[in-house]
């Protein structure tokens, strides 16, 4: 079998399309993930609707553009209850996401994706831990 290896990652990401490619990389690895595949599941995402959503928070996030300025702990309230994201699944969710980052793309924008992921992890866990200590959001 003739395979060629991998393309170690050599620009940075740059354009709405760079955002797009690694955001539905990102979930063509998390989406059958055995750890955060079955929260997803339970949720019920539409992912036709939703990773366009997730492309444009992310091309706001990287490059600047208009488009979704959320607060992701808000936006994933309804999650939380319906399918919880543990501590587990949330530091599943940041390796994945630093290993799609990684493979394609290495610059500042690629190292303010993973630092934008770290951030939103520390908020997603102190609501996990206030939660699992029996306090309401």
């Amino acid at each position: 079998m003739n395979i060629a290896p991998a393309r170690p990652a050599s620009r940075d990401v740059a354009t709405g399309n760079d955002v797009g490619v690694l955001v539905r990389q990102f979930y063509r690895a998390a989406i059958p993930d055995p750890l955060l595949g079955p929260v997803f599941e339970r949720f019920g995402v539409d992912w036709p609707r939703h990773i366009p959503k997730l492309v444009t928070y992310w091309e706001h996030v990287l490059l600047g553009r208009p488009g979704l300025a959320t607060n992701t702990v808000a936006v994933h309230g309804g999650v939380q209850h319906v399918a919880p994201f543990g501590l587990a699944e949330i530091a599943r969710w940041i390796e994945l996401w630093e290993e799609t980052v990684d493979e394609a793309y290495i610059g500042p924008v690629a190292d303010l994706a993973k630092a934008r992921a770290h951030e939103v992890g520390r908020a997603l866990r102190a609501v996990t831990r206030r939660q699992q200590a029996g306090g309401i959001q």
